[in-house]
């Protein structure tokens, strides 16, 4: 293969590289969020909002602070760390069965991470994840096929186990 060119199976797979890490569109009203900043303007700062699928939003500079909270940065952290496994591990079983769609993507997120945040509590997915490790029954209640399901304990016992 030409140096500088993209193999065929991740040009295939790379069309499911879009969804958001929770289950709303949107964050809600005053939740903390990870972002990049895009442009800064007089109003305020554009940024695009990393968990949410990269959608573009605009932070007045009346919203921001001009000194670096660390406590909450240290909680986001937490949190993008989680979702970002969470999403890792879903992106991985949906190379593996070779799913090509955002919806099917988006399918698998609701029937698993997003129907335990649902469920249980914001968030509840990557405990649950890590329950299934030692309790594979865990998995049990999602809405997927036995095949879906042992691809997803595989991957989650490969990326949560310490």
């Amino acid at each position: 293969m030409p140096s500088g060119s993209i193999s065929p199976s991740f040009q295939k797979n790379s069309a499911v590289a879009h969804c958001r890490s929770y289950g709303n569109h949107f964050p809600d009203v005053e939740e903390t969020v990870v972002v990049n900043v895009q442009q800064i303007a007089d109003m305020g700062a554009y940024v695009s909002l990393s968990e949410y699928n990269g959608k573009e939003d605009m932070i007045l500079l009346s919203e921001l602070s001009r000194r670096r909270i660390r406590s909450v940065n240290k909680l986001k952290r937490e949190r993008f760390a989680k979702a970002k496994a969470i999403n890792s591990i879903i992106r991985h079983v949906v190379e593996q069965l070779g799913y090509d769609k955002d919806e099917q993507l988006e399918d698998l997120y609701m029937r698993t991470a997003w129907y335990f945040d649902r469920r249980e509590k914001k968030e509840a997915a990557y405990d649950v994840f890590k329950r299934a490790i030692l309790d594979p029954h865990a998995l049990e209640e999602c809405d997927i096929s036995a095949e879906v399901r042992e691809a997803l304990l595989e991957n989650i016992k490969k990326k949560l186990t310490p």
